[in-house]
């Protein structure tokens, strides 16, 4: 349980530390690294929820998720390059998602009826 104190005491500064965060959205990889940033604090939050409430199951999903944000992380702050990887990656799902809402997919008619 001292390693879970640790935890919620850096969980607790970065989501401070997070109130001063400034970038430009229009910029992928400052985007993809604030986006990153964010989903490394809900997955730690979750995580300490979890063990807190002795909910075990879910950690290593969880754990599994949280590791490879890391690494987006530190392969974007690694190479400027990677956020347009991840941009055109992101673009690429988009893509697909949109053929088969034209498709007639039930689940994507908010997209077929072009409200969104």
């Amino acid at each position: 349980m001292e390693y879970l104190k640790f935890l919620k005491k850096i969980h607790d500064a970065f989501i401070d530390l997070s109130k001063a965060i400034s970038f430009d959205k229009k910029h992928p990889r400052q985007l993809f690294m604030v986006a990153l940033y964010g989903t490394i604090l809900e997955l730690s939050g979750g995580f300490i929820t979890l063990v807190e409430k002795n909910f075990y199951t879910s950690v290593p999903s969880l754990f599994r998720s949280l590791i490879e944000a890391h690494v987006e992380l530190k392969n974007l702050y690694s190479d400027a390059e990677y956020g347009y990887c991840m941009e055109a990656s992101r673009n690429e799902q988009w893509l697909k998602v949109l053929k088969e809402a034209k498709g007639g997919n039930p689940y994507l008619a908010e997209f077929q009826s072009g409200t969104t």
